[in-house]
């Protein structure tokens, strides 16, 4: 697999997590072709189209025909079937008009303009357009090939994909049954499933960060300096999918620097590898406005942009009980908490 290419053989990851670790660099892989595209002026269904069918020939020839797998486990046909429905009915909503608020405002609208004018660039009066834009380059390719439903489609992906990492994990590193289980929370959490079939990009960025943690957890099987680049390959996707994903980067940094003893080469691994798939959007900010972040934190970095504060009409309040419930009514209420009403 494109893995084993990356980063030496990994005959020690099954081929259930062989696949899913190659599908995941491949889509961050895609995505920077496109954006290489993108910045050249190259934009077109042309270039789109042999840029895919590269991709799709690619993994062939590297393993030589052999086929990717994924394994199930025996006895869980029920909840398979139940996660299959759900996965169903979430991709129907794909095939619908988009209704998202950011979806509309700047994740479609942003490499619809990107389209039209034949390249990636900054779109004037626009706060967005600078900001890691990863899973927006899959929807640009979604669009110029088909249009809005190949783009709401390609975010769909993620669902099925982090659901069967969630089980991957699950099933190496606590049981089969406790594996089903955790994806099937996952599967039917409202929150996810409702996001699933949008043209937004917070479950790429929630399956680029299990895998980085999970790859982090792999140092012992893997060997550290292997793990600490797989690990930040995939930070580094969730860097570029979102903003938030720097929560996760300097967490994971902590972890790889907290080891006894402490690797600085193996955190090293890990940044550079980090960097190497996020930091072209980061100094594109930097290149144009100044702010890598742009438009937060100007006040440091200078320039334009805006500072603000948590509004107190969001959340449930500030006492014991608000924060005991957090994580369950940020999962069931997530309109408590801004963003789209879903």
């Amino acid at each position: 697999m494109l893995l084993r290419r990356v980063c030496g053989s990994l005959e020690t990851l099954s081929a259930g997590e062989g696949t899913l670790f190659s599908l995941a660099l491949g889509l961050a892989a895609l995505s920077l072709f496109m954006l290489g595209l993108g910045l050249l002026g190259l934009v077109t269904k042309l270039h789109a189209l042999a840029l895919l069918g590269f991709f799709l020939v690619l993994p062939w020839w590297l393993e030589k025909g052999k086929r990717f797998s994924f394994s199930w486990a025996s006895g869980a046909s029920i909840p398979f079937l139940l996660m299959l429905f759900a996965f169903f009915l979430s991709w129907l909503n794909t095939t619908l008009p988009p209704i998202g608020n950011d979806a509309l405002a700047y994740h479609l609208a942003d490499p619809k303009d990107f389209i039209l004018h034949g390249r990636v660039h900054p779109i004037p009066l626009s706060r967005e357009s600078l900001w890691p834009y990863q899973t927006e380059m899959l929807f640009m390719l979604g669009l110029l090939l088909q249009g809005t439903s190949l783009a709401q489609a390609l975010h769909w992906v993620f669902y099925p994909l982090t659901a069967f990492s969630i089980y991957a994990f699950g099933a190496r590193f606590l049981g089969r049954r406790e594996a089903v289980f955790g994806a099937l929370v996952f599967v039917f959490t409202p929150v996810v499933f409702a996001l699933s079939g949008e043209a937004y990009v917070d479950l790429g960025l929630t399956f680029f960060i299990f895998l980085s943690f999970y790859a982090f957890l792999l140092k012992d099987t893997l060997g550290e300096l292997k793990a600490s680049l797989v690990s930040g390959l995939f930070c580094g996707a969730a860097l570029a999918t979102k903003y938030s994903g720097l929560n996760a980067a300097v967490i994971l940094t902590v972890f790889w620097l907290w080891r006894k003893p402490v690797s600085l080469k193996s955190a090293l691994y890990f940044i550079l590898s980090a960097l190497a798939v996020s930091g072209v959007w980061y100094l594109r900010s930097y290149w144009i406005l100044g702010n890598p972040v742009y438009p937060f934190f100007s006040n440091f970095f200078g320039g334009r942009g805006f500072e603000f504060g948590i509004q107190s009409s969001l959340g449930t309040g500030n006492g014991v009980d608000s924060f005991l419930l957090l994580l369950w009514d940020m999962t069931f209420y997530p309109k408590l908490f801004g963003g789209d009403v879903l």
